[in-house]
């Protein structure tokens, strides 16, 4: 492969990007730099094999307690807070520490207090709240309180750093977290004065306890596969590869709510749920055991095509079965499947009423988890859909999206959640694509077989003058198709395919010679086509016209050559 990366004139191999763009291996330069765009937060799956979420630190200057963000309560004979900050030596080793002195006097009541806050404003879920903290000589105590602003936690502190964590459910609206003290509590702290050295405030969304530190100064900070960061996917299970695709998805929405906190606003019946019992795909202990759970109001619309999905792992101490539905409630139209947990298989699917084209599918997460889905039509009438998984087993985010195969997980709180459209361009690089002669060879795989028109493309910005490579909508084809000033030159498509295997794809083209290769095999050619004027083809684009048929699929690498490749070279660049 060394000498047709010699040949090429741009060369893409997911694996350099920042916020907004993706690098080329070749050229080194800015022309080499796609611009990525995706406006919403998403998941991928990491190299360790687990579902990598973006994670936020709500709190604002999580190092600095004396800064104005950080008020104070005092009272009754309390003391104001005395903040020294970068006074200590902190966990990561860094001076970053803050002393802060607590006193509360020799009063006895509630309203004796003295305690650092911040205000934040939040959206109704569970969350977690954490710091690091530790005396600077002896023993103390220290009360913590999170977003849900009741009960207090009591720390209990020594002169090793410890980190401090309280789990809470909360309303949309402005909360606080507080640290210091108060008297007068049922908990009330042995000390009435203390002098502390904390570090490394978090408050984030998680029912489970505290993710790892996030830093943060003038505003909350997400790290992971944040808005507007190309995503990296790496295989799952039953994919072949280990190396990471670039991952376009289109946009979806999912219905779900409190998609991973099923005892949050859910609907139980015959059974209970059990919060945090086992590792999620994720890699924390936040997945649940259920049973006959229902999402706490309709989903969606019955008479659109819906897929829902769960991850569901077998229960040692119970059921290894899934039964995962959707229904119209109280009409008798659904959808049903049962998936088997122990083998990774999915059952026949039943429908009744006049629920329609459904179908199921298991795939294989790793540790034992699958994640199950069932897509078709709840029912021809209109009213709303709902969303049924069963049987005890461990379940995890949960999704109902319109669409007829299930995207990337979407995690929700309080509202339903969409993932914007993947998409990437290179505009104005004519001097890298020759209008004239040149060989566009992309390594991808399809979403699904159910996808439709989806297209990677050399072109002037509109369907007059474009080479594409793509999916054909629901025949489950290769396609190809070479225009020049709106006539089409010459299309190639292959038989039904698996689309959705990692497929290697290169058309070359010049006067009177196209063809095209597909896994090492000639799919067609043609004698006839006429080339475009010299630097016509200047756009690189994952759809068409910047715009139409977004290519939805994962990418493993994609080469343009300035030369039309021979019949060799083709057969031996797509060669599996």
């Amino acid at each position: 492969m060394s000498a047709f990366y010699d040949q090429a004139s741009l060369v893409v191999v997911p694996s350099g990007y920042k916020s907004g763009k993706i690098y080329a291996q070749k050229p080194l330069t800015t022309d080499g730099q796609l611009t990525f765009t995706r406006a919403s937060n998403a998941t991928r799956i990491g190299p360790d094999g687990l579902i990598e979420k973006v994670r936020t630190n709500l709190l604002r200057y999580s190092q600095d307690f004396g800064n104005a963000i950080w008020g104070s309560f005092t009272g009754g004979t309390a003391s104001a807070p005395v903040v020294t900050i970068n006074n200590a030596t902190a966990p990561d080793g860094t001076v970053t520490a803050d002393t802060i002195v607590f006193n509360t006097g020799a009063g006895t009541t509630s309203s004796d207090r003295s305690v650092i806050y911040q205000d934040i404003t939040i959206s109704a879920g569970t969350y977690t709240s954490s710091l690091y903290a530790r005396v600077t000589s002896g023993t103390g105590q220290l009360l913590f309180r999170g977003p849900n602003g009741s009960a207090y936690t009591t720390a209990n502190l020594t002169t090793a750093w410890q980190r401090f964590d309280s789990v809470e459910i909360a309303l949309s609206g402005t909360s606080n977290i507080e640290i210091g003290l108060r008297r007068g509590l049922v908990n009330e702290p042995i000390n009435s004065s203390v002098t502390v050295e904390i570090w490394g405030a978090q408050m984030e969304v998680s029912d489970f306890g505290p993710t790892d530190y996030i830093a943060t100064t003038t505003a909350a900070v997400s790290v992971g596969p944040v808005s507007g960061l190309p995503r990296l996917d790496y295989p799952t299970l039953g994919q072949s590869g280990s190396c990471p695709r670039l991952l376009l998805e289109p946009q979806r929405t999912n219905l779900v709510l409190y998609s991973e906190q099923f005892n949050n606003a859910w609907w139980v019946g015959a059974g209970s749920i059990v919060a945090n019992t086992a590792i999620s795909p994720s890699g924390y202990q936040d997945a649940d055991t259920g049973n006959n759970v229902y999402p706490s109001s309709g989903i969606g619309d019955s008479t659109t095509i819906h897929t829902a999905s769960i991850f569901a792992k077998a229960n040692p101490s119970g059921a290894s079965t899934l039964q995962l539905g959707m229904n119209r409630y109280a009409f008798g139209d659904f959808i049903t499947c049962t998936f088997n947990l122990a083998t990774g298989t999915a059952g026949a699917v039943t429908t009744g009423g006049t629920a329609s084209s459904a179908s199921a599918k298991i795939e294989n997460y790793g540790n034992g988890w699958y994640r199950c889905s069932i897509t078709g039509i709840a029912s021809t009438s209109a009213g709303t859909l709902s969303f049924n998984p069963q049987n005890n087993c461990y379940i995890w985010g949960a999704q109902v999206e319109a669409g007829a195969y299930a995207t990337s997980y979407i995690p929700t709180l309080s509202t339903s959640v969409t993932r914007v459209i993947d998409r990437f361009t290179k505009l104005s690089i004519s001097s890298l694509i020759n209008s004239q002669e040149g060989t566009l060879f992309v390594e991808m795989a399809a979403l699904d077989s159910l996808m439709g028109t989806s297209i990677l493309s050399l072109s002037d910005g509109s369907p007059n003058n474009n080479l594409y490579i793509g999916y054909t909508a629901t025949t489950n084809q290769i396609s190809s198709v070479f225009a020049t000033g709106g006539v089409v030159q010459a299309v190639f498509n292959t038989t039904a395919f698996n689309v959705t295997q990692s497929n290697k794809i290169a058309v070359s083209y010049k006067a009177n010679d196209l063809k095209m290769y597909v896994n090492g095999t000639l799919v067609g050619s043609d004698t006839s086509a006429t080339m475009p004027a010299a630097g016509t083809l200047n756009e690189f684009s994952s759809d068409f016209g910047q715009g139409s048929f977004p290519l939805y699929a994962n990418i493993s690498q994609a080469l343009i050559f300035p030369t039309a490749l021979t019949a060799t070279q083709l057969a031996e660049l797509t060669t599996l």
